[in-house]
């Protein structure tokens, strides 16, 4: 990420030149925070449907909890489960009827909740998987585990990848700012001092 302190040092200099650094910024801006593509709206309209069903399963098994012996730490698993899934379910929602995203802040908001998921859902995989008196159908479990945990390590990959991109994408920009005003800076004649020469025309 591009440093601050850079970043006001070459603002410092726009005193003579202030559309160099509104420019600058509104090239920062189109390029972090963008239209939502169609995949980007497909996925949300998901995380949407899946929130909501996961959270009615989630409650379902919650309200069935109560007449079974289950145990306490499902329970519990259970109901984190369901809150997540709602602020999951609204977050989408927010993005998809804002239509914009925000590559640095919507990103990382987004793969709080995909981490946070794949952590409950791994835990009760894993959990699940130990406790199954059946060898061949608690390997399943494990393996399960794995796979999903798999999944969102080669996306959060790939979100690095974007952030990197774009984070290169501002440090030329300012190397191009930076070029511009110094194009744009008055240059201060040199000044020179009698030479011998004129001492003699003198």
């Amino acid at each position: 990420m591009l440093d601050p302190s850079l970043r006001e040092k070459l603002f410092g200099a726009e005193k003579q030149t202030p559309s160099l650094k509104a420019e600058y910024e509104r090239k920062v801006k189109a390029m972090i925070e963008r239209e939502l593509t169609q995949w980007e709206r497909i996925e949300n309209m998901a995380g949407i449907v899946f929130g909501i069903v996961t959270a009615l399963a989630s409650a379902a098994a919650l309200v069935f909890s109560a007449f079974y012996d289950f145990p306490n730490a499902l329970r519990l698993v259970l109901g984190l489960l369901f809150c997540f899934c709602v602020i999951g379910a609204t977050y989408s929602f927010y993005i998809l009827s804002k239509g914009k995203i925000n590559l640095r802040r919507d990103r990382n908001i987004e793969f709080t909740f995909i981490w946070i998921f794949v952590s409950i859902i791994v835990f009760v995989l894993f959990i699940g998987g130990a406790m199954d008196r059946n060898a061949s159908a608690g390997l399943y479990k494990a393996l399960m585990g794995i796979f999903i945990l798999l999944i969102a390590i080669m996306a959060t990959i790939c979100r690095t990848i974007e952030l990197l991109g774009v984070d290169i994408k501002e440090k030329l920009l300012s190397l191009e700012l930076e070029i511009a005003e110094l194009k744009d800076r008055p240059s201060t004649p040199e000044k020179t001092g009698d030479s011998p020469t004129s001492d003699r025309l003198k």
